[in-house]
């Protein structure tokens, strides 16, 4: 199971990096929209391991971290994303992907 997981993860990083790298390329609405989609299909995945987490953890009597604090700096970075492809500011729009690239790694790797 765990080989799928990782193996899915690495697939859905892979097209996140695609899709970026043609959004920095050509900074279209269509391009942000599939960016946007990849990033919604990964947080999905997410959080459905979130919730598998959350089931061990409280038969473990583990605490749990709330998760949504992190997801929230995601669409956060999303926004932010949105307006630089707006003003057509490139520069903004490498940093930015950047940065929601290590918020994915610590939300899928966090639990």
């Amino acid at each position: 199971m765990r080989e799928f997981v990782v193996s899915d993860v690495n697939a859905q990083k892979q097209k996140i990096l695609t899709e970026a790298k043609s959004l920095v390329q050509n900074p279209t609405v269509e391009n942000m929209q599939a960016y946007q989609i990849t990033i919604k299909d990964f947080v999905s995945s997410a959080v459905a391991q979130l919730y598998m987490t959350a089931i061990k953890s409280a038969w473990e009597n583990k605490p749990q971290e709330n998760f949504y604090l992190q997801i929230s700096e995601v669409d956060n970075m999303l926004q932010k994303i949105s307006q630089s492809v707006d003003e057509g500011n490139t520069e903004n729009l490498i940093n930015q992907c950047g940065q929601l690239n290590e918020l994915l790694e610590r939300l899928f790797w966090y639990n």
